[in-house]
């Protein structure tokens, strides 16, 4: 009996799981001066968001109005994007604003609450 075609199919059938295994994680890959790239535009979004948020401090002025904050602040980054070809998350760029409200002191938990515990 002639084994070398149900080697030859075993060999096959380990490569092609091989390579589904292999050349995602290949493509995933990225190079430093990708990394570098995804860095500076992630630090340019941020900048703006920090500008937006502080702008929308002063434009709307009291409590309660955190919607219209967060909407002016999403346009600005939303718009601020499309103006040079970046791909805007409205998710992330809305953790993002959150975060910096709260990292700034603008909106959140109170800073007296925090204080008094």
């Amino acid at each position: 009996m002639d084994i070398t075609w149900i080697i030859l199919g075993i060999i096959a059938v380990i490569l092609s799981v091989g390579l589904k295994l292999v050349v995602p994680y290949w493509k995933s890959k990225k190079t430093a001066e990708e990394w570098a790239v995804i860095v500076e535009k992630t630090t340019t979004i941020t900048k703006w968001i920090v500008t937006g948020v502080k702008a929308a401090e002063m434009f709307f002025a009291g409590a309660g109005l955190g919607e219209q904050k967060n909407g002016y602040v999403l346009g600005f980054v939303k718009s601020l994007c499309e103006k040079v070809g970046m791909t805007f998350d409205e998710e992330a760029v809305s953790a993002e604003i959150e975060e910096i409200g709260q990292d700034l002191g603008l909106w959140g938990v109170d800073k007296n609450e925090v204080k008094s515990e």
